[in-house]
């Protein structure tokens, strides 16, 4: 869960405003072209409270950047029951392959959208979510006969012990093939296993294109090739039979150690759109929420997570963003952004007095920004449909050298130099490399 303190000392300066930053905006070609140059004098200059020298840098093959608009959760999508439950058996033999013949898969698929209609329903909500199981929910007999369509998006799911997969809105939000769970003695639903719960994390890094090498059920691999063979097989991965504006890919990695001398990559996953990332929060002890003091962006960002066991295998996978399920408009195109060293000073200038950094990294991302708190929403409606606007960023991944235990994120918008922070609590006592 999410944990909001306010922190106003933190935070003492603003960016600087878009009149004051527009006339030094360079071309986004020009900036690929000089970008190691660039990299090479931030390591080699000295700030009050920022050191560079190990930070990871990165910038996508793009000659544009957007700022984009949404509504949370909202989209003009539809599709049929049927048309969901044949989806769902496709990916369920392709994902699980000899698993589960028809008849079976239509006991085992359950439309959660609807009201349980297995049970006796009891008037405590809480003790009515508690206590369903995903087997009280209707198959799409029930569904159809009993007329409990109440939606435009049905979501049919399979959840027990030896599957998990998922649609949400029309796309794949998630899958277990259950490897690491059989590594140990849970019993449960594999929607419910979190390896970050179980597994303890002995290496952790931003750098996609490390040569550090583990051990996996399938042999040694380094995180670089890890990588690349996750980013291709989520590339391949079918998440929707409708064209979707992203592609899921890997922005971190965890290593977990499973036991056996065997190790396994927990990435963490993030959607990119049109070649650049989204922003999410690093992964720590549960895949499921972060713990953050502070965020001046309102919209936190839990990515998705997949997982490798085996190379060029994921075994799971979920992502569960809003953006996916959202239709996205551009309101706006740019060729020309404010270079990376220039976002460092802001950076440097905009943090507090007095404290050190260590620059883990300093990437480009795409951040979504809300006007208010969730605090500040007096409606569940109005909040579940609040308006999103997305801006390029330059992120600062931060590591405090005289604290332990957190991670700030400072982000300074491409664009205005506005600058945004985000700062994480991190439960594990594994640093990043």
């Amino acid at each position: 869960m999410s944990l909001i303190l306010s922190l106003p000392a933190l935070l003492l300066l603003a960016g600087c405003s878009e009149k004051e930053t527009e006339s030094n905006l360079t071309s986004i070609s020009t900036l690929r072209q000089s970008f190691d140059e660039e990299t090479e004098r931030l390591r080699d200059r000295e700030f009050d409270n920022l050191d560079f020298q190990d930070a990871y840098f990165a910038f996508p093959e793009v000659d544009a950047l957007y700022n984009l608009e949404y509504e949370n959760a909202v989209t003009d999508f539809t599709w049929s029951p049927e048309e969901a439950y044949d989806y769902l058996c496709k990916q369920t033999d392709e994902l699980f392959p000899g698993l589960y013949d028809e008849e079976q898969k239509a006991y085992e698929i359950r439309f959660m959208d609807a009201e349980p209609v297995n049970r006796e329903v009891s008037d405590d909500i809480w003790s009515q979510i508690n206590a369903t199981d995903n087997y009280d929910y209707p198959t799409l007999e029930q569904y159809q006969e009993e007329d409990l369509v109440t939606t435009e998006l049905p979501c049919p799911m399979i959840t027990n012990r030896d599957c998990y997969l998922e649609l949400y809105n029309g796309i794949l939000k998630g899958y277990d093939q259950g490897e690491l769970a059989r590594r140990t003695d849970y019993s449960g639903k594999l929607e419910k296993f979190d390896a970050l719960e179980i597994f303890p994390i002995v290496y952790r890094t931003i750098d996609l294109h490390s040569l550090k090498t583990f051990h996996l059920e399938s042999g040694d691999i380094s995180i670089a090739d890890a990588v690349q063979s996750a980013d291709e097989y989520l590339s391949n991965l079918e998440l929707s039979y409708r064209e979707l504006p992203f592609q899921p890919k890997v922005q971190s990695v965890n290593v977990l150690a499973i036991g056996g001398g065997c190790y396994a990559f927990y990435f963490k996953v993030v959607e990119e759109y049109k070649g650049m990332e989204f922003h999410a929060a690093e992964l720590d002890k549960t895949s499921i929420g972060i713990t953050y003091l502070s965020d001046s962006t309102n919209e936190g960002g839990i990515g998705g997570v997949a997982a490798m066991c085996e190379a060029g295998q994921i075994t799971r996978y979920r992502m569960s963003t809003p953006f996916l399920y959202s239709d996205v408009t551009e309101t706006a195109e740019y060729d020309a952004i404010i270079p990376l060293e220039q976002a460092a000073e802001l950076t440097s200038v905009y943090l507090t007095d007095g404290m050190e950094f260590k620059v883990l990294g300093a990437t480009a991302v795409y951040v979504p920004i809300s006007e208010k708190d969730s605090s500040q929403y007096t409606q569940e409606e109005e909040y579940q449909h609040r308006q999103i606007t997305v801006r390029p960023c330059w992120r600062f991944l931060l590591q405090p050298t005289n604290t332990t235990g957190k991670l700030y994120d400072v982000f300074v918008d491409m664009i205005t130099g506005k600058t945004y922070t985000f700062i994480q609590v991190m439960e594990s006592d594994v640093e990043y490399e």
